[in-house]
């Protein structure tokens, strides 16, 4: 039975990869996504260097699957999409294995042969477990998209099903070559995203069990220390210390010795070869040569170990790492085999990691996305390291009002070097001193979980904390509120909402910030989920219909943790290795992150190896359901009735999981950059700001060749000296982008940020100033052009917040800059006030840019962005479409608003250009991302319609708000706040049926939602307040407006459905 056992275990683990492949590649987008994906698309397709610290593997893979389309760019994406189905599908094949094997364990255990009932339950759980990981929530998300975190499932999959491999034939000749070929696999998942080795504890339990036969807590103590120092030994030992080492060498070869640029990057790369090949040979070959060699060596790299010391507490750390190394060879010195594996295990690793090669390698040639330019040792260090994001604190910091240390306020960083190809040397660029904040110690804790200082993080950190009567968070936070914000947001909130979406139920696809209403899990059970959430009858339609709402009745939460307490039982040395993966991939995660609040985006794609482990449970709860029928009935009926049962996790999770994973047939990300890129003038630059109005139209241009004329400038990463360089080179059919800023002015930190402090001279009369000569004000090195700080710092700054740039009229008519039916309304001199109270590089270079321009090239923003990220601009702003076009023309259309409408640009953009396909689709599903996008739509077709109107052109402006129900219906948009305003629109345009029919629909929707609201009590019902207020404002805002427009039926209907509410 052994041998077909092995024959049918192939064969179903291979039906189940391609019904999940197949499952993932009918869903996959057939385009670009949102968020990542685009950068990631564009950097694979044409092997550019991605956002830090990069995923040189998955890029690689990417170009090759990017071949598949034979030169259609459209199919580019599909391709890279495809891949990650693929990954996907390869994950679940790898899960299947992984769970017949430790099914095996356990009939072996039991003392049963592996019979045709024991057959049929293995395989049944193997099945049950791989198909609720296939239609789990979270995966089935990545694994149709063209992002990394479905290849790193394939990485972690495949990881932990090599030592269950290796545990099998471990008492077997060669066995080893197992443990090298996980070490080869770690070090090409680094390539792909660090998620992978987070395995490493689980790989080290497993491996415990296996050799300890007598294993006891002392010892599972033990192997989890000492994997959890293996694991931090190659994430800040191998990973950034090699490219450490390199840089330090690279840096004394040139400085010192006098040698040409990467002389020391290459004499280290290959001490560390030549080391690993001499230890390696003298495994298989002890003699004097090999040894005095491999001594000899290694004692040099001792030497550069301990000399790349940052500090005294740094040196210790080297010292102690290095000796117990030594130890360990010492130890070995004897057992050749396990030493030649150790070896092998780490130049296996590197061979692995060197992927990260490619990234140097295309840095070094100028491709078009360079983020980071990690052309060499030095900035692949800081590149790796994630230097442009900052740091967090995990073990000892700040809370989040903690003021600067009075005595001693900044410590001073790493010097900062960079090469100099007048001097052939490094030559520091930014001493870093004083540059790291040193906070008071009185406000700083151990395991610091609230620290961010942004304004809008405290407040949330109060709520999550319970931190009451602190207006001016002068409180310092006890440490009972810092571990309630642990377990309530960051585990609570940020992890175990995550796990219970998968293996429960689901809310809506809305994003949750801890209300009753969005993002929530629920369990299906009326009573748990009004215990939680309040009523759950009589949900509103756009709730009920919502397709994340997805119902589980937690049939796979159940069956998990029948399958985990059947493990303890009957395995539980897995159950614990099992227990570690889940921990690691999960837990451990949300502990080293250490969120802030207010996350941009869920965050469930993270932990999905967790939710992998606990899929391994769910399928094992069918050995328990099969324990316990057996008993009543015959075996044979027992397991095909218990893998009946426990079908039915993965079957509802297909069936209310299926429409809201569906992207056959969205292109809006696609859609939508070619809406920002394609109605821009020739030759233009388009500022923008985040993710989801970049990356895109990266997409678009690097990929799909649209209007690569169009320079799109991130003002985020504006902030990067990188980035400042890289757009004053010419990029496709893009001229450089002229600033007048030298580099050594914005240089690393340099400017990082500009205050605006108001000079008298300036403030007495709110005089302009002109741009350009403040922003030689700014960059000078003067003294008395600098400001003293309260620490005693001298910073840079800008004596006034008022502005003016001069304008040549003729020059702009002559090169046809200005729309014709504005030319009569050129201004002079543009004058503005930035209202904010300071400016990161980013605004500073960005103003800088508009100044150099001239007006030589249009100048378009995102329409995106928050008012104070256009710097006080926005008064001379012009809505275009998704952008608002920068034009040096006077207010003309309304003198209380600052946005100003270019009406027939817009009307012809938003009726006749624009792509819309997708949103108008009806089987094309709208998620949550997307559902963002549409409230600026919704905006812009309001902005349009009240121009028109105000332009008297009624019937263009009922044309204008039909073509936004049509393309952005009820059944797939809610109706909201600019639904009334359309909806007002009407009535101003004189359509009044359309008006009537609309308003009566909008009170049917608000009261609908009223009727749900007033079935909550108590503290429920005050959560939901302003939900409340909101619909009642609603319903009253179209009761007076109605009464403006003499509509009976209306005013009736609003007053009687505004009374029945307050009385």
């Amino acid at each position: 039975m052994k041998n077909n056992f092995k024959l049918i275990n192939n064969i179903t683990g291979l039906l189940i990869f391609v019904i999940a492949t197949t499952v993932y590649i009918i869903t996959s987008e057939p385009t670009v996504s949102f968020w990542d994906c685009g950068e990631y698309i564009s950097t694979a397709y044409k092997l550019q260097v991605g956002h830090p610290p990069g995923a040189p593997l998955f890029q690689m893979l990417g170009r090759i699957f990017s071949l598949f389309a034979n030169g259609n760019v459209s199919l580019v994406a599909r391709m890279i999409n495809t891949m990650s189905a693929i990954a996907s599908g390869l994950t679940i094949l790898f899960l299947f294995w992984t769970i017949t094997m430790l099914g095996e364990k356990i009939i072996k255990i039991k003392g049963e042969e592996l019979n045709k009932v024991n057959t049929i339950i293995v395989i049944g759980s193997s099945i049950i477990g791989s198909l609720v990981y296939t239609f789990s929530d979270s995966f089935w998300f990545s694994a149709v998209e063209g992002e990394v975190y479905a290849m790193s499932s394939f990485f972690t999959a495949i990881t932990f099903w090599s030592i269950l491999k290796w545990e099998k034939i471990a008492d077997q000749n060669y066995n080893y070559k197992w443990l090298i070929f996980i070490a080869f696999l770690i070090g090409l998942s680094i390539g792909v995203h660090l998620l992978n080795l987070l395995a490493i504890p689980a790989i080290a339990m497993i491996f415990y069990f296996k050799k300890c036969k007598k294993a006891s807590y002392k010892g599972v103590i033990g192997t989890i220390i000492l994997s959890f120092l293996l694991l931090a030994f190659i994430m800040d030992g191998i990973i950034p210390e090699v490219l450490n080492l390199l840089a330090h060498t690279e840096i004394i070869f040139v400085n010192k010795f006098g040698l040409p640029f990467n002389s020391g990057t290459l004499f280290f790369a290959l001490l560390i070869i030549i080391i690993l090949i001499t230890g390696i040979r003298f495994t298989h070959h002890p003699n004097k040569f090999n040894l005095i060699i491999f001594i000899t060596l290694s004692f040099l790299l001792i030497l550069l170990i301990l000399s790349a010391a940052s500090s005294i507490t740094n040196l210790f750390i080297r010292i102690f790492t290095t000796i117990s190394i030594i130890y360990v060879i010492w130890l070995l010195r004897n057992n050749k085999p396990a030493l030649n594996t150790i070896l092998l295990s780490i130049a296996f690793l590197l061979i692995g990691y060197s992927s990260f090669l490619m990234l140097v390698v295309r840095a070094n040639t100028g491709t078009p996305i360079n983020e980071g330019n990690p052309s060499n040792a030095i900035s692949l260090l800081s590149y790796l390291n994630r230097e442009q994001y900052g740091d967090w604190p995990l073990l000892y910091g700040p809370y989040y009002n903690a003021p600067l240390n009075p005595e001693k306020p900044y410590l001073d960083g790493k010097p900062i070097y960079e090469k100099d190809e007048k001097t052939k040397k490094y030559i520091i660029i930014d001493k870093q001193e004083k540059s790291i904040p040193n906070y008071a110690p009185e406000y700083c804790t151990y395991f610091p979980r609230m620290w961010s200082q942004q304004e809008n993080h405290i407040k949330e950190y109060k709520i999550w904390a319970g931190i009451k009567n602190d207006p001016n968070n002068k409180k310092i936070p006890t440490f009972g509120q810092n571990l309630r914000y642990l377990f309530l947001y960051q585990l609570g909130h940020m992890y175990f909402r995550y796990f219970m979406w998968n293996f429960s139920g689901k809310q809506n696809d809305a994003q949750g910030q801890g209300g009753l209403l969005e993002g929530n899990w629920i369990s299906c059970i009326k009573w748990i989920d009004e215990i939680r959430l309040g009523p759950q009858k009589n949900l509103p339609e756009p709730m009920a219909n919502n397709k994340g709402y997805n119902k589980f009745y937690m049939i796979p939460l159940l069956l998990g943790i029948l399958g985990l307490f059947f493990h303890l039982n009957n395995n539980v040395r897995d159950a614990i290795v099992i227990g570690l993966l889940f921990f690691m991939t999960g837990i451990a995660i949300i502990l080293y992150l250490n969120q802030y609040p207010l996350q941009p985006r869920e965050r469930d794609y993270s932990y999905v190896a967790s939710f992998y482990a606990f899929s391994i449970w769910i399928g094992l709860s069918v050995f328990s359901i099969n324990d316990l029928l057996k008993k009543k009935i015959k075996p044979i009926f027992s397991s095909i009735i218990a893998i009946i049962i426990c079908l039915a996790a993965p079957a509802i999770m297909a069936s209310q999981g299926w429409d809201d994973h569906n992207r056959a047939g969205r292109y809006t990300a696609l859609e939508i950059a070619k809406n920002y890129l394609e109605p821009c003038e020739p030759n233009s630059i388009l500022f923008t700001l985040g993710d989801n109005d970049t990356f895109p139209l990266w997409y678009a241009q690097e990929v799909e060749g649209i209007r690569t004329d169009v320079r799109v400038v991130n003002i985020s990463l504006l902030s990067m000296d990188w980035y400042i360089d890289q757009i004053q080179k010419k990029v496709y059919n893009s001229p450089p982008i002229k600033i007048s800023i030298p580099k050594n002015a914005y240089i690393r930190s340099k400017r990082d940020i500009i205050w605006f402090y108001n000079n008298p001279i300036f403030s007495k009369t709110n005089q302009y100033a002109n741009l350009a000569d403040m922003i030689n004000f700014v960059i000078s090195e003067d003294q008395d052009k600098k400001l003293k700080t309260t620490t005693g710092k001298l910073i840079n700054y800008f004596p006034t917040s008022y502005f003016y740039l001069t304008v040549n009229k003729n020059s702009l008519i002559k090169n046809n800059v200005i729309p014709q039916n504005f030319i009569n309304n050129i201004v002079d001199t543009m004058k503005w006030e930035v209202p904010n109270y300071a400016i990161t590089k980013g605004h500073l270079i960005m103003l800088d840019i508009i100044a150099k321009n001239n007006w030589e090239r249009p100048i378009y923003f995102s329409a995106t962005p928050e008012p104070e990220e256009y710097v006080g601009l926005d008064k001379y702003m012009f809505l275009e479409g998704l952008t608002y076009r920068l034009l040096p023309v006077q207010n003309i259309v309304n003198k209380d608003e600052n946005i100003q409408v270019n009406t027939d640009k817009l009307y012809t953009n938003l009726m006749e250009k624009f792509h819309w396909k997708s949103f108008a689709n009806p089987k094309v599903y709208i998620d949550e991302t997307n559902l963002r996008n549409t409230y600026l739509f919704k905006n812009i077709f309001y902005q349009l319609s009240t121009s028109l109107i105000n332009e008297n052109k009624k019937d263009s402006a009922v044309k204008v708000i039909d073509k936004c129900f049509e393309i952005m219906p009820k059944s797939k948009v809610p109706f909201d706040y600019y639904t009334l305003l359309l909806y007002e629109n009407y009535y101003y345009a004189g359509a009044n049926e359309k008006a009537n029919k609309l308003g009566l629909e909008l009170l049917d929707y608000f009261d609908d939602y009223l009727k749900y609201y007033y079935t909550f009590s108590g503290y429920k019902a005050y959560l939901i307040e302003d939900e409340i207020k909101n619909n009642l404002t609603y319903i009253k805002r179209i009761e007076a407006i109605a009464k403006n427009f003499k509509d009976e039926e209306l005013v009736k209907k609003a007053t009687l459905i505004f009374k029945s509410y307050i009385r």
